[in-house]
């Protein structure tokens, strides 16, 4: 399409996204505009065309008293299913460490990431109230910069 000047413009159309049960989700500015023209009396066949929505759509916008919020659902990982109730029962021995954890099901075979553990257990961390362990070094003494000086050798 040749817009202003003879530049060729590309026409962008957004669809709908689809929320968690598969019905059609639309946003908020559209969903206002859309009554807003239906206030002003405008046919929805015109909102359709005017708005490049299916008059099915359009329809369905009309009959929603306000605009709905996304609702995420957070999902259990497949991966982990076989081995939850095992990790429950040792997240007390291991501390809460997702990366023992991790490491002790590789060995049984579990084929997941770091990261699926990971979200797995800081909940189930944070609701036993045990924070991560935070690690930092210390500046090397005076005199042995450079080298390496075992605890029971330091002055």
């Amino acid at each position: 399409m040749k817009g202003v000047f003879g530049m060729q413009q590309e026409r962008v159309l957004f669809l709908p996204a689809t929320g968690p049960e598969g019905e059609d989700m639309i946003k908020g500015d559209l969903w206002r505009q859309v009554h807003s023209r239906h206030n002003l009396k405008e046919s929805t066949k015109s909102i359709a065309r005017t708005l490049q929505l299916d008059i099915k759509t359009v329809r369905k916008v009309l009959r929603q008293k306000q605009p709905r919020a996304y609702v995420w659902e957070k999902q259990q990982s497949r991966l982990l299913r076989p081995y939850r109730s095992y990790i429950l029962q040792r997240l007390a021995a291991l501390a809460y460490c997702a990366q023992a954890i991790y490491e002790e099901y590789q060995v049984r075979g579990y084929e997941g990431s770091y990261d699926v553990v990971k979200r797995f257990v800081s909940p189930l961390r944070k609701e036993a109230g045990i924070e991560a362990t935070m690690r930092f070094e210390t500046p090397p003494a005076a005199g042995t910069a450079g080298r390496f000086v075992p605890a029971d050798e330091a002055e």
